[in-house]
Formats: C-alpha cells, sequence, structure tokens
C-alpha cells in the first residue's frame, strides 16, 4: 500500500513538502513511537510526516492560522464520533441562507458575465473600482467584531473576486455561529479548508498575500489569463475537496498529538519531554506574517486594521506593524539569542536538535551564516551537515530554476550529555 500523501493546506514560503521523507529520514525511522516538538509548525507538512511514521507530534507557530491548520491535519480535538462531510454541509446550508448585500449585485452579475466571457482586461477595469473600504480605524470597529463582510470591504477584487469575497465572509459567519454545536476538529477542518480555497484562488505572486499582481506597467495577456482562471475558484466545492485530504491526513496522522498556541519562546514555561525537536524558523528580514496577513485576518473575528503610509492604505493592504509578528529569529540583533532559547529549549527537553537552514539566494541574505550557526551549536552538540539537492522555483515563475543559488541544508544536531 501507498503510503498517505501530505497535504499542504496553502502556497507557504519554504515550505518543506518536497523535503520531508527526506528530512524524517534523519530524525525518525520508519514506525517510530519518539516525541517530536516543531515549534514552527508553518503548514504542518512536517508535523504529518511525523505523525505517519508513529512519532507523537508537539506542536506551535506565532500565527494563529498555522496553528489551526496543524490541529487539522493532525486530528488534534476529534472525536470518535465526528461527521466533518455532515458538519459541513449544515455550514453550507447556513450560509448559503444569508444574502449577499444588495449593494454588490450588478457588480456581480457583471463579474459572472466577464469571467464566463473570458474578458480578463474589462474584469480588471471594473475591480480597480470596487467600493473597498480602506480606512485604517473604520466606524464599524467601534461596534466590535460583528460584520459579516469582513474580507469583503477590504479585499475584493485584489486577491480574490468579489463572490469570493463573499462566499468566504458568509461560510466563516455561519462556521461561527455553528462553532458550540460542533468539535475542535471540525471547526478547525473547516476553516482550514476554507483557508486552502483562499490561498488557491489567489491572485498574486507565488500565491501569497504580500502583494497582489502589479499592474502598474499595463496588464499582460499573462495577467488577464491568470485573472480569470484565478476568479473562477468555487470557494465550496474547493472546500468541499479539501476536507476530503484533511481527513486522510488526520486519519494518517493517528492520535496523541499536541498542540501549544505561540512563538517558541513561549514554550519555555511548558513542562515537556521530547526525543527531538526539529526547528524551521524564518531567517530572513522579511515579514513573513506580511505574506499570510489575508489568512491571519480571515481567522480572526475582529475588524481588520489597515496599515498606511502619508494617509493612504499599503498597497497590499496589509495591516500596521504592531499587528505583525516578526520572529527574533529574523533580526540580526536578536538571531543569536533566539537560537540560545532554542538551545536551552532542548536541553531542558533533554532533545536532540534537527534544524533546517537555506543558503541565501541573491537579495535575500540571511540573518545568520551557517558557520556562525554552527558556532552557536558546537558547545552542546555534534553537528552532521546533511546537503538536499532540491531546487525551487523563482518567485512568480512556474518552472523550476535551471541554477539555484540556494541549498537546502539539515543540521543534525546529537546531545554531548
Amino acid at each position: 500500500m501507498a503510503a498517505p500523501t501530505l497535504f499542504r493546506p496553502i502556497q507557504y514560503m519554504g515550505s518543506k513538502l518536497n523535503l520531508a521523507e527526506k528530512i524524517a529520514d534523519h530524525i525518525c525511522p520508519r514506525h517510530s513511537n519518539g516525541t517530536i516538538l516543531d515549534p514552527f509548525s508553518g503548514t504542518g507538512v512536517m508535523g504529518q510526516e511525523f505523525a505517519k511514521r508513529g512519532c507523537k507530534v508537539v506542536t506551535s507557530d506565532a500565527l494563529d492560522f498555522c496553528n489551526i491548520m496543524s490541529r487539522a491535519t493532525l486530528g488534534i480535538g476529534k472525536r470518535p464520533n465526528n461527521q466533518l462531510v455532515q458538519e459541513w454541509k449544515t455550514v453550507q446550508r447556513a450560509a448559503e441562507a444569508i444574502e449577499y448585500p444588495p449593494k454588490w449585485n450588478v457588480l456581480l452579475s457583471e463579474e459572472k458575465k466577464l469571467i464566463g466571457s473570458g474578458d480578463g482586461e474589462k474584469l480588471l477595469t471594473i475591480e480597480g473600482n470596487y467600493p473597498r473600504r480602506t480606512t485604517e480605524f473604520p466606524e464599524s470597529m467601534k461596534e466590535g467584531a460583528g460584520n459579516i463582510w469582513r474580507l469583503t470591504e477590504v479585499f475584493a477584487g485584489t486577491y480574490l473576486g468579489l463572490k469570493q469575497c463573499l462566499d468566504l465572509d458568509r461560510f466563516r459567519w455561519a462556521l461561527e455561529q455553528h462553532a458550540n454545536n460542533i468539535s475542535s476538529w471540525c471547526y478547525d477542518s473547516i476553516l482550514t479548508a476554507l483557508m486552502s480555497s483562499a490561498s488557491n484562488a489567489s491572485y498574486s505572486a507565488g500565491k501569497h498575500f504580500a502583494q497582489f499582481h502589479n499592474l502598474q506597467k499595463g496588464a499582460t495577456s499573462f495577467h488577464k489569463k491568470r485573472l480569470i482562471k484565478d476568479r473562477t475558484l468555487d470557494i465550496k466545492d474547493f472546500s468541499t475537496k479539501c476536507l476530503e485530504l484533511i481527513i486522510n491526513a488526520a486519519e494518517a496522522s493517528g492520535s496523541g498529538h499536541q498542540q501549544f498556541k505561540g512563538p517558541m519562546e513561549g514554550l519555555k514555561n511548558k513542562s515537556l519531554r521530547c526525543d527531538w525537536i526539529y526547528a524551521d524558523p524564518p531567517y530572513t528580514a522579511q515579514q513573513y506574517s506580511r505574506f499570510y496577513h489575508l489568512l491571519e485576518s480571515f481567522v480572526s473575528i475582529d475588524p481588520i486594521r489597515l496599515m498606511h503610509q502619508k494617509n493612504k492604505p499599503t498597497k497590499g493592504l496589509i495591516p500596521p506593524k504592531e499587528d505583525r509578528h516578526q520572529s527574533n529569529f529574523s533580526k540580526k540583533t536578536t538571531i543569536s539569542g533566539a537560537f540560545q532559547d532554542l538551545i536551552e529549549l532542548s536541553n531542558r527537553c533533554k532533545a536532540n536538535l534537527a534544524i533546517s537552514y537555506s543558503t541565501p539566494r541573491d537579495k535575500n541574505s540571511r540573518m545568520i551564516s551557517l558557520d556562525g550557526l554552527h558556532a552557536l551549536l558546537e558547545n552542546t552538540f555534534e553537528v552532521e551537515e546533511i546537503t538536499f539537492n532540491h531546487k525551487y522555483r523563482e518567485f512568480n515563475k512556474t518552472e523550476l530554476s535551471a541554477k539555484s543559488d540556494s541549498e537546502d541544508i539539515l543540521l543534525v544536531c546529537r546531545r554531548k550529555d
């Protein structure tokens, strides 16, 4: 029987989907029974790989939407009598009973017609005139978290089409109203499926949410065709297919896994014992949460705040800096201390440590060099360096780079004591 396929819910920078099996081979053999801590869980694919080998997995992440994805695919909160498909149908019925706001009816009709005729150029034109909210602190914020159409009022016609935003909003609202009637796993799984739909529908480079396609120099034929293709994705149908993959992932993962919310530093007060810690932290100055702000906003129920520059919203419609997490691993001034914290965490857990590292590409420097990382680790561990033959796609390109200037490396660190 073929091994179960890992499910990566969203497009994610630095995802280890294609390396998960190779990485896990150096940490836990197949049919293991140890415990592995993954404090940078991301899309959850490494947790799935460890779990399907028989390991108990403990995960955490600084971003809420990542925690939700891991809980769904690892089956955390799953009950024996859960009927996820039926619960999804209940949410569907409740969502579809919510009518779209009348102010969007004409534009919805026009969007449907232009998608049907494949007229990407005209669709881009009308989307540029959608009545989106761009104020930093809208009046609706004073009323609390009671607005159904949170994504639509900010993002319609940017990363996502109008109908896609409206459907995501009403499914999200219906799920929240139904939350007390279903298990936490069903809730997380439906939310994960909706996030997967949003990611796959995103009209942006690499399917991330840092910036929708920049058309300041005019729309090319690529942009027009791509727009129609992305806007065609149906949220309900795609989410339904995703739920099947989530069910399979959770079944393959077994049971007994745990999760803690928050960044790695928050684990210092937890009583943990594990055999290995697998760490894949962010090493660059990029604000990782900036690439996923739409998803982080979506899983929240709070009003969406926007960052402004010179009294205008930023091009990516991103939140203020204070609303965006920046890891201590992403700053030169704090990265050495961050790794010391990671080493101390391994000491408290009495665990070996495996660290993923990719050598820098042009214009994408790391906050610490590979030699600098070795120097931090070698006082505590015997360090073995393993290099994987793996090529990346260049950002916003579909083909694999013929000449990669970046290598994926695994540092396998075994305790000296």
